[in-house]
């Protein structure tokens, strides 16, 4: 890559879907923001100095999806909501983020809702941002 190379960024070239259906109407900022839980590894001084690092193998990381009120995506979610309140089976999916011209993806398996969004009506749409959780997301560069 030459020195002062241009690169565009497009949220249309992002895939973000769940079990395979692909979401649409997303927020004004963040589209989903993937946070994780964990430090890569925990550390020890003893007691002469010597530092000794562990590994972590927590994968999981809380999510953050930022829709619009109007989003076609939220009947899907509110389904899954409705779910967890009832008690039946199926409240899990797995989410999966697709940058094309990043080259990035990632994939959030056993991904369930932590938390409904707060909701408010006023002149403008709002947003809706579920509060969501997954205990195994890899990322990966391609």
């Amino acid at each position: 890559m030459a020195q002062g190379d241009t690169r565009t960024y497009r949220l249309a070239n992002v895939l973000i879907s769940i079990d395979g259906l692909p979401l649409s109407g997303f927020g004004e900022s963040d589209a989903i923001t993937f946070t994780p839980r964990s430090d890569l590894f925990e550390s020890v001084t003893g007691a002469d100095g010597e530092v000794t690092r562990s590994a972590s193998n927590d994968l999981s990381q809380d999510i953050a999806l930022v829709l619009m009120q109007t989003s076609p995506a939220l009947a899907l979610l509110e389904a899954r909501l409705a779910l967890i309140r009832v008690g039946a089976p199926g409240d899990i999916f797995t989410i999966y983020v697709n940058d094309i011209e990043g080259r990035e993806t990632v994939l959030a398996q056993q991904t369930w809702i932590q938390r409904a969004p707060d909701l408010a009506f006023g002149k403008a749409a709002a947003e809706r941002e579920w509060a969501l959780m997954s205990p195994n997301v890899i990322q990966s560069r391609y």
